[in-house]
């Protein structure tokens, strides 16, 4: 870039640093996710491909589109992980899944809320309060599984 007239420097330079100011004002990063596909489904259990990464009981999302409008995504856990699929124990109401929908890895294993808070609370497998005494305000969470 030494042979380059001086304002043609001196433009550039603006311009990479316009373009610096935008992308730290946007916050908009880059996001890498391993995304697979549902191969089949069954009550309680789905089989997905695509995810090579995915470990033992870590959680994976299935998407919301194709699922029940407006539900949210369902959760499950990867538990048979074969060289070209992975076994999933669904964890809500899968009614609405299928073959096809996309699934993604959430990174974390699966954990629930721990602590005197818990005394005399009524929680589903997800951690989530069933009564009706408010959220739960943990702040330690532990593995489902563990030593």
């Amino acid at each position: 870039m030494s042979d380059l007239p001086q304002y043609v420097k001196t433009a550039s330079d603006q311009a990479i640093a316009i373009l610096n100011q935008v992308l730290a004002d946007d916050g908009a990063g880059i996001l890498l996710r391993e995304i697979g596909t549902v191969k089949s489904v069954r009550p309680g259990i789905a089989r997905v491909t695509g995810l090579p990464g995915v470990k033992t009981d870590e959680l994976v999302s299935f998407a919301e589109s194709g699922l029940n409008p407006g539900q949210g995504s369902v959760l499950g856990i990867a538990f048979n992980l074969d060289p070209d699929e992975v076994g999933v124990i669904l964890l809500e109401d899968s009614r609405f899944l299928q073959a096809g929908n996309d699934v993604y890895r959430v990174n974390r294993v699966m954990d629930v809320p721990v602590g005197d808070k818990l005394l005399g609370r009524v929680l589903n497998v997800m951690g989530q309060p069933l009564d009706d005494q408010g959220a739960l305000n943990c702040t330690e969470r532990r593995p489902v599984e563990r030593e």
